[in-house]
């Protein structure tokens, strides 16, 4: 998915950019499965440029157009959720949603989302002051980008495992 690929890489002005336009074409269609998917993806987009109240919107929006057992935007605006209660200091809410959410990618094959959902939850501890809970997290985050060939996050993964702080 090309939104993806700009989050990944860190264009998330293009990201947002290209999931507006998308989910504006997608619901004068009437596609659902889609919608849901890119409405979740500029919620992340918006959450990681630290639009938080806006982040949350977007994540309400995916979680209302999402189908029953659609698992990504699922999980999605979730970890977006989540980050968004703990930059309010909101940290148990946010730590179950985190949770909700690499408990849906964890039952996939997936294994890039399964390693963001885990950075979220690791970002969510470090925030609330339990660190020492991160480095399992940030290993089985690694071990899943390398599976997956996503050098981009396994990198950024690795700073983080390194230096004992988000890189």
């Amino acid at each position: 998915m090309h939104t993806q690929n700009e989050i990944r890489a860190g264009r998330l002005e293009l990201a947002e950019q290209v999931a507006r336009d998308g989910a504006a074409r997608l619901q004068r269609f009437g596609e659902q499965g889609f919608y849901s998917t890119t409405l979740g993806l500029l919620a992340q987009a918006l959450s990681l440029q630290g639009r938080y109240d806006e982040a949350e919107e977007y994540a309400e929006a995916t979680a209302a157009a999402a189908m029953e057992l659609d698992l990504e935007p699922a999980a999605r605006w979730r970890a977006v959720r989540a980050r968004v209660l703990a930059r309010r200091g909101e940290f148990a809410e946010a730590e179950r949603l985190a949770r909700e959410a690499v408990e849906i990618l964890a039952a996939t094959d997936w294994l890039a989302e399964h390693g963001d959902a885990l950075l979220v939850l690791a970002h969510i501890l470090d925030l609330a002051g339990r660190s020492k809970e991160v480095p399992a997290l940030l290993e089985r985050a690694l071990a899943l980008y390398e599976r997956k060939g996503v050098r981009g996050q396994a990198d950024t993964t690795r700073r983080w495992l390194e230096r004992g702080r988000p890189a």
